[in-house]
């Protein structure tokens, strides 16, 4: 529908000059958080699934509203984009950084990976199948010599 050549944005284009099309940012929504989904690792595919998820289900909703939200979206969308750089980047420099200056690319600002939310029980049998995971995907398994933990209560 809104292709570069044969598609009715430009055929309305076409027929009516002057006319804006804009797409359906719900629709855009979802195909970001799909084509994401593709590419993130099953872990990271979860938490986007039970905790990003429903973050942009309540940006959907406010976007069919049948009431006039157009005063709210700037601050919506503003918060919405924190809280996702938060899941992986510092806090602190998502909070202070002005938002068009923030680069979700830059590693520098990450956080480490003991800090980011996993979206999963923290008993022993949990974390035990996720550092070995881990440690085989980074090939370290002839690198560990120990893993210490804090001596929690479910460990």
């Amino acid at each position: 529908m809104m292709g570069a050549h044969n598609s009715v944005a430009n055929r309305m284009i076409e027929s009516c000059p002057g006319i804006s099309v804009w797409t359906c940012i719900c629709h855009s929504l979802h195909l970001c958080a799909s084509d994401a989904c593709k590419i993130l690792l099953k872990r990271c595919e979860d938490l986007a699934c039970n905790w990003i998820l429903p973050k942009f289900t309540s940006l959907n909703s406010l976007f069919q509203s049948s009431s006039v939200v157009i005063t709210q979206l700037h601050d919506k969308m503003v918060s919405t984009y924190k809280d996702l750089l938060m899941c992986f980047m510092k806090q602190d420099y998502v909070n202070k950084t002005p938002l068009h200056l923030i680069n979700p690319e830059n590693v520098e600002h990450y956080l480490p990976i003991t800090q980011i939310y996993l979206n999963e029980k923290h008993t022993a049998t949990e974390l035990s199948v996720f550092l070995k995971n881990v440690v085989r995907e980074w090939k370290l398994e002839n690198k560990i010599f120990a893993v210490v933990t804090d001596n929690a209560s479910n460990i």
